[in-house]
């Protein structure tokens, strides 16, 4: 419906505390160069540190030597020179399976080790830290890039001042993607959605309850006086639901229930037959029927529905549909109902459905699709009646979630400021002018008014260009009147969404007034505080990402850095403690000796017509090192026996 560019940096999800929600949206090229930088930082610089710092650790703990087991040395030697726990542990681990001189040394080899592999584990599973401080999930929030920010001129059918083509269109367009949506995510579709998940919560929640108390005076209901179904979604959360991103204190409450039941209209039909209306001659074999439930505006008939049984057209079912807002005084409204169906309270909608030539190959007990009492040759059955009417109450109510205050239910054109004036022109009443503006179009007319026979479950379930339907179940009614509610929802969901990149698909002038369709929100409500509230909150609507980037951590990422920059210096200030000289820690000098420069050192400084010292044979030769004897004859010497100068 509209542009869905995803807005890329640095922003606050106010979903979470203060630290927990600052966050930044990356594209998903950024996101993998960001990722693969994190890993080297963490398997090279940040582990390469760590490994330091145990090194250094070890030999301040360790036991000054005596006259130490040069095994025992050797294991020493190995850590202090090995730059990498792999390198370490591959040492380590080739000197303890090369042992054989007793176990204190194979123990000592096996608790050096254990550290070593840890921290080589450790340095594997640095590529599994990045993911947990940059997301990819497709269900990350994040929030549109905002461009054209404002309102579509809601679709009012007797505004002159609206191109009513190009409105009319738009409504189309919107409602078949609203119907789609409808039924793919609230009817959970097996097949393959079209549609994308894009909104913060996937559906909006609902409460269904049958056996309703009749929504209008109990002679209109065709079925007992507690038989109708109420659709209620209860409080609905401005942020958690539908995506405005804001903190706690400046959210609201909405609320939309809806009750329909089969109509009684027995009394209220008039059949013609056998006579001209309008210069059109009616014959008795195709009769035409008024439905008179009050009269349209600017017409001089008292009927509300003129309908006429179409044998012939292969679409199936008839559906038209009639509404009126907020009782019969509202100059809107392009019908009056009858005092029964009146409701200052709510807004009215009446969905007639004509069946047609439709057959089904089952009966039918449902009392709107009813199919009961005739059969024809082949086997079907025909509908009992040749139209049936379904009246719907929509009702509306705000709530300040701060204070409690709710207004009354009532209809969409009824008051919603009341519970948010009372600190002046807030954030709060901003969000609730906005709402008002999406909920004008909140009646089951405005699911059904543009789709035709479209609106019904029952259309979508006959093969095309055939007039045989599967049978449907005894209360099928309930399902299409769901359908409506549900379809009235994912629109609210689709014009939150879109309000940032508001769009007419007919129109593309980009203008504030009323013929390119589109209100912006500059000067949308003329209270120039009120206007820039609403203009703050063009950069504020959360969707998923779904793929079109990722979300990083600004704290995972910050904890990350510090703990890596303080863990290199660190480091480096132990191996600079570690390399200076000193005369009182042994450990300190053990530290620089065996550093393989000093071995080398060592060395270079042995006479080459004497051997060296125990000590500094096993130093450099390890246990394989055999002190020769008197009595070691010179065939048998090592190779630090003594030969003549030549």
């Amino acid at each position: 419906m509209s542009s869905n560019e995803i807005y890329t940096g640095f922003w606050m999800n106010r979903s979470r505390s203060t630290v927990l929600g600052a966050t930044w949206t990356l594209s998903v090229g950024n996101a993998n160069i960001l990722n693969s930088f994190l890993t080297f930082l963490i398997t090279t610089i940040l582990l390469g540190s760590l490994w330091e710092i145990a090194v250094i650790s070890l030999y301040l703990a360790r036991p000054l030597p005596s006259d130490q087991n040069p095994s025992i040395e050797k294991k020493w030697v190995i850590l202090r020179n090995s730059a990498t726990p792999a390198t370490a542990s591959f040492s380590l681990l080739k000197s303890l399976l090369s042992q054989k001189d007793g176990r204190k040394p194979r123990k000592l080899t096996l608790i050096v080790l254990l550290p070593t592999c840890l921290l080589l584990v450790l340095k594997a599973a640095g590529f599994l830290i990045p993911p947990l401080i940059i997301s990819a999930s497709p269900n990350e929030l994040a929030l549109l890039k905002p461009e054209t920010c404002g309102f579509k001129t809601p679709y009012l059918r007797t505004d002159p001042g609206v191109p009513r083509g190009a409105n009319a269109a738009n409504e189309l367009s919107e409602t078949m993607e609203s119907r789609r949506y409808a039924t793919e995510r609230y009817g959970k579709s097996t097949t393959v959605f079209a549609t994308k998940r894009v909104f913060p919560v996937e559906t909006l929640p609902f409460d269904v309850v049958q056996n309703e108390p009749c929504p209008f005076d109990e002679e209109m209901c065709l079925l007992s006086p507690k038989s109708a179904v109420s659709f209620d979604t209860g409080l609905l959360d401005s942020h958690t639901h539908l995506g405005i991103n804001a903190p706690t204190p400046d959210r609201i409450q909405y609320r939309w229930r809806s009750v329909c039941t089969p109509l009684r209209i027995t009394d209220r039909v008039t059949t013609l037959r056998n006579e001209t209306r309008d210069g059109i001659f009616i014959s008795g074999d195709e009769p035409v029927f008024e439905v008179n439930l009050g009269p349209l505006a600017n017409s001089d008939r008292s009927y509300t529905f003129f309908y006429k049984q179409n044998f012939l057209d292969p679409s199936g079912y008839q559906v038209r549909s009639v509404s009126a807002i907020g009782g019969n005084q509202n100059p809107l409204n392009i019908w009056t109902p009858i005092n029964p169906l009146n409701r200052v309270d709510a807004d009215v909608t009446l969905v007639l459905i004509g069946t047609n030539a439709v057959t089904y190959v089952n009966k039918v007990s449902d009392p709107v699709f009813q199919a009961n009492d005739t059969t024809i040759d082949d086997g079907l059955w025909i509908s009992d009646y040749y139209l049936r009417i379904i009246g719907c109450a929509d009702q509306h109510q705000y709530c300040n979630p701060e204070t409690g205050l709710c207004t009354a239910m009532n209809g969409t054109q009824g008051e919603w400021s009341s519970p948010f004036v009372y600190d002046g022109l807030s954030p709060q009443y901003a969000t609730g002018w906005r709402l008002s503006q999406y909920t004008m179009e909140h009646l089951i007319d405005a699911s059904v008014r543009s789709l035709g026979n479209n609106a019904l479950i029952a259309h979508s379930i006959i093969p095309d260009n055939s007039y045989i339907s599967p049978g449907l179940p005894d209360n099928h009614w309930q399902h299409e009147a769901q359908r409506w509610f549900e379809t009235g929802l994912a629109k609210f969901q689709y014009k939150a969404m879109e309000y940032p990149n508001v769009s007419y698909p007919e129109l593309y002038v980009k203008t504030g007034d009323i013929d390119s369709g589109i209100s912006l929100t500059q000067n949308f409500t003329e209270i120039p505080e009120v206007d820039e509230l609403l203009s703050s909150q063009c950069k504020n609507q959360l969707v998923k990402l779904n793929g079109r980037g990722q979300n990083v951590s600004v704290l995972g990422l910050a904890l990350l850095l510090i703990a890596t920059a303080v863990l290199y210096l660190v480091a480096k200030l132990l191996t600079w403690w570690g390399s200076k000289p000193s005369r009182t820690n042994g450990r300190r000098k053990l530290w620089q000796q065996d550093h393989f420069l000093a071995l080398w050192h060592v060395a270079r400084r042995v006479p080459k017509t004497e051997a060296p010292s125990r000590m500094d044979k096993s130093a450099l030769l390890g246990p394989e090192y055999i002190p020769l004897n008197k009595n070691t004859s010179v065939a048998n010497s090592g190779p630090f026996e003594r030969r003549p100068v030549s």
